[in-house]
């Protein structure tokens, strides 16, 4: 049996392979992101060590979302309430900025970056 305390590191991981095995995008980025609410009310230690479990959390969504997003183009209104949510997100923490670069450019989005003359 497992120790306790992993039960929601793997819940993370097991569950958003599922759906990415599945190819069910759009559902992987919906449980990323209610996933990470749940993560962000996991307790804030003062020990950094003690902080691991939802740090690996947050880079394991974070990781499912960018994988969604590259096989997903969600219509405009979606793209603008995921955008939106995952922003939100950032406030808990900056793993999830990499999915907020990718959906911004597949929005065609370019306020705050370089353009890019590749």
């Amino acid at each position: 049996m497992e120790p306790p305390h992993l039960f929601p590191q793997v819940s993370c991981q097991e569950w958003g392979q599922v759906l990415l095995r599945n190819k069910e995008w759009d559902a992987v980025l919906e449980h990323s992101l209610m996933a990470w609410r749940y993560t962000s009310d996991l307790p804030q230690w003062d020990t950094v060590n003690h902080n691991v479990l939802r740090e690996q959390c947050y880079s394991i969504l974070a990781a499912h979302g960018l994988a969604a997003l590259q096989h997903h183009r969600p219509e405009a209104s979606r793209g603008r309430q995921l955008l939106r949510r995952f922003k939100m997100a950032q406030l808990q923490s900056q793993l999830i900025v990499p999915c907020i670069e990718e959906l911004q450019r597949i929005m065609g989005y370019t306020e705050g970056f370089s353009m890019d003359t590749k």
